[in-house]
């Protein structure tokens, strides 16, 4: 595979990704996507502790990966959640 497709590739999953994490906290939420970007937190939509878990629940399910309490603790909004999932789904470390 070249570089380039490569770069394609990474680019579409990563609008896969968030368009998933985007549907599934809407349903959380209890929200239209419309009103999710990757700067809504999720004090602001009303996902708290129980509700973040579920949403941990449901994007562990979708994408099949594992997120750990530590690392629940230290997502705040949507994009930072985008964020570690992409990292996860290329197996990358979190970010400090």
């Amino acid at each position: 595979m070249l570089f380039v497709d490569f770069l394609i590739t990474k680019r579409m999953n990563m609008a896969t990704t968030a368009k998933g994490v985007i549907t599934i906290v809407s349903v959380v939420a209890g929200r239209n996507e419309d009103t999710i970007s990757r700067d809504s937190t999720f004090d602001s939509l009303g996902i708290y502790s129980l509700e973040l878990v579920n949403l941990a629940l449901a994007l562990q399910e979708e994408f099949t990966v594992a997120i750990s309490d530590a690392d629940l603790e230290g997502l705040k909004t949507v994009g930072q959640a985008i964020d570690y999932l992409d990292r996860a789904l290329l197996d990358e470390p979190p970010a400090a």
